[in-house]
């Protein structure tokens, strides 16, 4: 039975799903659920996830939501090699810590982006947000090449997917926050990550759409 992920490309949580099926090869059907015209809403998405929202994957009988749950699932199932989410636990701590950091940037990036559809502007508290999460990440990504270290894991992948969004906010500056660049720089190596960026292209001309409406 096929594997079905029901998305919306301008989802930074949906894009991390994809980067881990992307990264996989794992073959899935893509359902597109568009969250801004109410599509999420519809009864058999409700029937899927209660919160009516995606990402939603389904497989066979099993219906995961929530990105980093699904994420989890599909390399259980289907990381052979055990190096995106590996068996050590401590390194499986490490990888929650992140995640959960996550969410909660997450959390701010989905009040921001409210309220611009509401007021059609960013706030400076916005601004001053999303500073404070480059310089931390900057900081802590000295020396690092991954988020965990030396090994690529689907934290990588919740954190790109999200600061690609928070970039169309505020741009990544190259020289300011140089360690996030070469993070970033190292991702798009990747063979696979061309596929996350049509939905970061998504968003930054919504938000752009959004500020130029008078």
């Amino acid at each position: 039975m096929v594997v079905k992920l029901y998305k919306m490309d301008m989802s930074s949580c949906c894009r991390a799903v994809l980067l881990t099926i992307k990264a996989l090869n794992i073959p899935v059907e893509y359902i597109d659920v568009n969250l801004l015209t109410g599509e999420n809403w519809q009864p058999h998405i409700a029937k899927l996830n209660p919160r009516c929202k995606v990402p939603i994957l389904e497989d066979g009988n099993d219906i995961i939501w929530d990105s980093h749950a699904i994420n989890i699932y599909l390399v259980k199932k289907y990381d052979k090699g055990n190096t995106l989410y590996p068996d050590d636990l401590i390194a499986q701590v490490h990888i929650h810590e992140w995640l959960h950091f996550d969410t909660e940037i997450f959390v701010k990036l989905s009040n921001a982006m409210i309220q611009l559809h509401a007021t059609r502007a960013i706030t400076e508290e916005t601004y001053t947000d999303v500073r404070k999460v480059y310089e931390m990440l900057n900081n802590y990504l000295k020396g690092k090449k991954w988020i965990t270290g030396d090994n690529l894991t689907i934290a990588d992948f919740s954190l790109l997917s999200t600061i690609g969004s928070y970039s169309a906010c505020l741009d990544v500056d190259s020289e300011k926050y140089r360690n996030i660049a070469a993070w970033i720089k190292e991702a798009e190596r990747l063979p696979f990550y061309e596929a996350t960026k049509k939905g970061i292209e998504d968003v930054k001309l919504y938000v752009k759409s959004m500020l130029n409406v008078q």
